[in-house]
């Protein structure tokens, strides 16, 4: 009585072959994930040199980011100047982002756990400011900015009054 093993072989083929597309499924999620949390870093770094740039230059927003000092940006970040006070920035992930992080989770665990029960809502960012949040959206995630200092059309004067007294 001899029994085959071709069933045997036909599962573990199957199981071999499915265990193959689950760890490419996962290998390229995970490089998304590398590339969109890097690429969120480096628009984190643009974003704050460029709104100290626009804190101190009141001049009109720069025509470009180099226009602002800020060399190598990555090919997923975009700068659009749209006119002498508004400009558009863009980041084009490749995945969705809920921003979960576990080191938020913690604090949070600690923070309630010594009886901090703050209730405060975070500030919500206006379009004054560049804002680089963790959740976003697979795609181009844009937004227009005009900074404070134009938002009355009228740029803010570092001047010092010279009237005659």
């Amino acid at each position: 009585m001899k029994t085959s093993l071709l069933p045997y072989k036909i599962g573990l083929g199957v199981i071999g072959l499915i265990t193959l597309i689950f760890l490419i499924v996962v290998l390229s999620a995970a490089s998304n994930y590398k590339y969109d949390s890097e690429l969120n870093n480096q628009a984190n770094l643009i974003a704050n040199r460029l709104n100290n740039y626009l804190n101190t230059h009141y001049y009109g927003v720069p025509n470009s980011l180099s226009g602002a000092g800020i060399t190598n940006v990555p090919n997923g970040i975009a700068y659009t100047r749209l006119s002498f006070d508004s400009y558009k920035f863009c980041v084009n992930y490749k995945a969705n982002s809920n921003g979960f992080s576990s080191t938020q989770v913690e604090q949070q665990l600690l923070s309630s756990s010594l009886g901090n029960q703050s209730t405060a809502t975070p500030l919500q960012p206006d379009n004054s400011i560049l804002f680089i949040g963790s959740n976003y959206h697979k795609g181009e995630n844009c937004q227009l900015i005009k900074p404070y200092s134009f938002l009355n059309n009228q740029p803010y004067q570092n001047q010092t009054s010279t009237s005659g007294i």
